[in-house]
């Protein structure tokens, strides 16, 4: 058998198992913190792991936040990302940062990097002044006439 398909018969027992012990009133399954999760240093996650947290530090929060200033007459400095969904002309524009944060989020819960944390800190900052600048709780990197 290809470790590949062990891995899916794990996967596929840790999510059916819970459903049927259940039942039997007694958890099997308890939650855990993602900083208890300790990656191999030489594993393929690991790998995958640092590369992704390389990404999250490679983007830069002034152009990610560009578009969310704009849209409430703030100052703007830098440039906005272009020919990405930051762009000032993508209808989905802002909605990257959503994923954005999560991925610091989580980046820090299993790292405990705290680089991460200020960034998501900075951001979520720089955010309630975009919302507090546009009024009513509106928080958007779209004037609100584009849902008018």
């Amino acid at each position: 058998m290809k470790p590949v398909r062990r891995l899916t018969l794990v996967i596929c027992l840790a999510v059916v198992t819970p459903v049927t012990l259940a039942s039997s009133g007694t958890p099997r399954i308890l939650p855990f913190e993602l900083s208890d999760v300790k990656l191999s240093d030489t594993s393929v996650q690991a790998r995958a792991a640092s590369l992704n947290h390389e990404y999250l530090f490679m983007l830069d929060p002034e152009r990610l936040l560009w578009t969310f200033r704009n849209n409430a007459g703030l100052p703007a400095p830098g440039l906005p990302y272009q020919g990405t969904w930051e762009d000032v002309n993508c209808e989905v524009r802002g909605q990257f940062i959503g994923h954005y944060l999560t991925a610091l989020s989580y980046a820090y819960l299993s790292t405990g990097n705290t680089t991460a944390q200020q960034r998501v800190h900075y951001i979520v900052g720089d955010l309630i002044k975009v919302q507090e600048a546009l009024g009513g709780g509106y928080l958007s990197a779209f004037p609100s006439e584009h849902f008018d």
